[in-house]
């Protein structure tokens, strides 16, 4: 599947698989998402009234990153 191949159909039923995490229309495509969900969620961190309390975020895979990024911008935007 790295390789660009397509995965055998049944081998995969009912799981979602990128065939390609590399290519540009995928990073693309994960990008628009987080934006997406980032826009309904109503911003970056909406339930937090004191983005001071923050000094520290721990990022396990959670993705392309960008949402880490525009955290880290908010905050710094913030004087934090």
């Amino acid at each position: 599947m790295m390789d660009g191949t397509v995965p055998n159909k049944n081998e995969y039923q009912g799981m979602y698989v990128i065939c390609d995490h590399y290519s540009e229309e995928e990073l693309e495509r994960r990008a628009i998402q987080g934006r997406m969900v980032t826009t309904e969620m109503r911003g970056v961190l909406p339930e937090q009234s004191d983005s001071a309390a923050f000094r520290h975020v721990l990022d396990v895979g959670g993705g392309s990153g960008n949402w880490l990024i525009t955290a880290q911008e908010m905050v710094c935007r913030l004087g934090n």
